[in-house]
């Protein structure tokens, strides 16, 4: 695993890693705001704090940048939106 990656991910808050989570699951702005109970702006704000933070500009690489630490596998990735599956922790 990428040691810069962990440490990284690891000055967020609890809540933004569960963001990283669902972006990195396919999720828009607005489903991780219903699921979350946040608004669609705040999810927003949170978005750009965790590209940031992690060091990344697209939904693309925050999910590279999952898997790579092992938040998600490729499986997961892959399966999430096809099955409807609810991996919210």
């Amino acid at each position: 695993m990428n040691e810069k990656a962990i440490e990284l991910y690891n000055q967020l808050k609890e809540g933004r890693k569960n963001i990283v989570k669902l972006i990195a699951l396919g999720y828009t702005s607005e489903e991780i705001a219903k699921k979350t109970g946040y608004s669609y702006h705040t999810i927003g704000s949170f978005r750009k704090e965790i590209y940031k933070c992690i060091q990344v500009n697209t939904d693309q690489q925050v999910t590279a940048f999952a898997i790579s630490i092992g938040i998600v596998t490729a499986e997961e990735v892959l399966m999430a939106k096809e099955n409807d599956k609810d991996l919210w922790p």
